[in-house]
């Protein structure tokens, strides 16, 4: 939980588009969380400021962590989770998986080298 422990290490560690978040957000606000990882952004959305959230996490191991996040700080009411990905237009991506805040799109090349890789239909 790279990003998550990064607050507790460092205050907001994205301190500027956090910062943000919390001052302007409002209760009813829908927030949309792409990439939401393990939820830190989500958790400040939904659970400091009381908007509802949508978060989509592709990566099924960050999906599993962004779950327990969401049961253990009371969210389920206030929060949907949708395990894809979100992009311009419909088709497939590769990505990798189970790397944390460092996932991200792959080529074929990275593939090869690389077997931790996912595929999602968007």
């Amino acid at each position: 939980m790279t990003g998550a422990t990064g607050n507790i290490q460092t205050g907001l560690h994205e301190f500027a588009d956090m910062a943000f978040t919390l001052h302007f957000l409002r209760h009813t606000d829908l927030f949309l969380d792409v990439g939401a990882n393990v939820g830190t952004y989500t958790l400040i959305a939904s659970g400091v400021r009381k908007a509802r959230t949508i978060a989509f996490e592709p990566d099924p191991q960050s999906m599993t962590s962004l779950r327990r996040n969401i049961d253990l700080n009371g969210l389920n009411g206030r929060v949907v989770l949708e395990q894809a990905a979100v992009g311009t237009e419909e088709g497939e991506v590769e990505f990798t998986i189970g790397q944390d805040t460092a996932n991200h799109v792959t080529t074929e090349s990275y593939q090869r080298k690389e077997s931790r890789c996912g595929r999602l239909i968007v």
